[in-house]
């Protein structure tokens, strides 16, 4: 935490403080981190179709680890299209 001047009284004060323990005067909050939903929510439905695409070029008559295979992956896709969905979901909400 850092020391700020309060621009009403001018005395020191923490940069976390919402006002001005002195004057009661409002301190201007810092700026919001920024969230990285587009990010995750893009990341999640590329990871998504890479996955589907990797069932669908892997399915077919096979070993049971093939089918298994398939399977998990298709599973992976299908989860990370639902998260990708929910992201922007959530950011339309915000």
């Amino acid at each position: 935490m850092a020391l700020i001047q309060c621009k009403e009284c001018g005395h020191e004060i923490s940069d976390a403080a919402t006002s001005c323990p002195h004057c009661g005067a409002p301190v201007k909050p810092s700026t919001p981190v920024k969230s990285n939903t587009k990010t995750y929510m893009v990341s999640a439905l590329l990871l998504g179709i890479v996955a589907i695409l990797i069932a669908v070029a892997n399915s077919g008559p096979g070993s049971i680890a093939q089918q298994n295979a398939t399977v998990m992956f298709g599973a992976i896709g299908i989860i990370s299209i639902v998260a990708a969905v929910v992201l922007f979901i959530k950011s339309k909400n915000e």
